[in-house]
């Protein structure tokens, strides 16, 4: 006689209806007809996978954060070198005569 094989889903389902039902293991295993041991076994397993998982949100938490503060130096960079040395603006004077008269103004002259 060769042993069963089961899918992925059910091992999960069967462990899930376990943690989140509140079913002893003797319970589950007499319903879905599954060893003690295997079930065991697909326990850790998932437990294993979960604390696996959330280890890798931790992770990637974290290159996510130094990920955005690495953007935010170079985009500081960035404008600290695309930002001209002497602000000017152009600024629209009074009517002369019916045209508009222009003139630059730097900061010193405010």
């Amino acid at each position: 006689m060769s042993k069963p094989s089961y899918s992925p889903e059910f091992k999960r389902k069967v462990v899930e209806e376990h943690l989140k039902g509140g079913k002893s293991k003797t319970a589950i295993c007499r319903e879905y007809n599954v060893g003690e041991v295997a079930f065991r076994r697909w326990r850790e397993q998932y437990q294993a996978a979960g604390n696996a998982a959330a280890q890798g949100q931790a992770d990637l938490a974290r290159e996510l954060a130094a990920a955005q503060k690495r953007i935010d130096e170079l985009e500081g960079a960035m404008r600290a070198t695309t930002a001209p040395t002497t602000r000017q603006r152009t600024i629209v004077s009074s009517h002369s005569r019916g045209r508009t008269v222009r003139a630059r103004e730097s900061p010193a002259e405010n």
